[in-house]
């Protein structure tokens, strides 16, 4: 779904950042929405074992039951979780007509990247880099979160005590999202995503994402990104638009939703 202030459910090495291009003018906005599927059986999310044998057994394995990996999360319905979908050309900066009124009241402020039960909860978050991310330790044990930028995002490594938080500021955006750690716990694993625009949203358990009020009447270029994947390639979309390295060129006509539905076979996870 679209960023609305919290934090979306949202890796390749990264590159410097790239001059805004010389684009034609927006002539409007438009929607992009859809669901991302998977075709067949997905492979099992093995449990976290790790998590058992812990000192911290007791907050990070209720009852003795480990937590699943994430890199691929499947729901009943197909959908797959954490796709992180998002604009990649370069916008011209605090220019009005790029940027949608509606996301103006989002600038400068807080989201939330949390961990209770020794996971963090979104396995795959994005965020504005407009805005300040609160990294909330949701249990009562201390946890080292360690996020390693591979652009221009600033790295952050820092222990956080019970119940406690603190904020980041990225500085810059990731090209692709960046990995997240625990050297606390070290199967603690996520991935961040800060991008200078705010167009980019990742799919919900349902698999399903929007992203409103992008530039219409300009082809743009977005990316799909998939923990197991990364980078998704060779897969044609609803609309017949090729993926292609994680790449594919859309342009959205003023005022239309364009449906972006993508069926994964099961198979590339194996």
């Amino acid at each position: 779904m679209a960023m609305r202030g919290m934090l979306e459910e949202g890796a390749a090495a990264g590159s410097t950042e790239s001059a805004p291009l010389e684009l034609a003018q927006p002539t409007g906005w438009g929607t992009l929405k859809g669901v991302i599927t998977v075709d067949g059986q997905p492979p099992a999310q093995p449990p976290l074992v790790q998590a058992v044998t812990h000192q911290d057994a007791r907050v990070c394995a209720p009852g003795g039951n480990a937590p699943l990996a994430e890199a691929v999360s499947v729901g009943p319905n197909g959908g797959l979780r954490g796709v992180a979908i998002y604009l990649d050309t370069p916008l011209p900066p605090d220019n009005p007509q790029w940027l949608h009124e509606s996301y103006e009241s989002l600038r400068g402020g807080e989201v939330e990247f949390d961990q209770k039960n020794c996971i963090f909860l979104s396995h795959v978050a994005a965020m504005w880099t407009a805005q300040k991310l609160r990294v909330l330790n949701s249990d009562p044990k201390g946890h080292n979160t360690k996020i390693d930028p591979r652009g221009n995002a600033r790295p952050f490594n820092q222990t956080i005590g019970a119940n406690g938080s603190t904020i980041y500021e990225p500085g810059g955006e990731e090209r692709a999202p960046a990995p997240v750690s625990c050297s606390i716990h070290p199967w603690m694993n996520a991935y961040l995503l800060p991008r200078n625009n705010p167009y980019f949203a990742v799919t919900d358990e349902k698999g399903e994402f929007e992203i409103s009020n992008i530039p219409a009447g300009v082809e743009l270029e977005f990316r799909v990104w998939q923990p197991a994947l990364e980078f998704v390639d060779g897969v044609a979309t609803s609309n017949g638009d090729t993926i292609s390295k994680g790449r594919v060129k859309l342009t959205i006509a003023d005022g239309e939703t364009r449906e972006f539905n993508v069926s994964l076979d099961a198979a590339v996870f194996q």
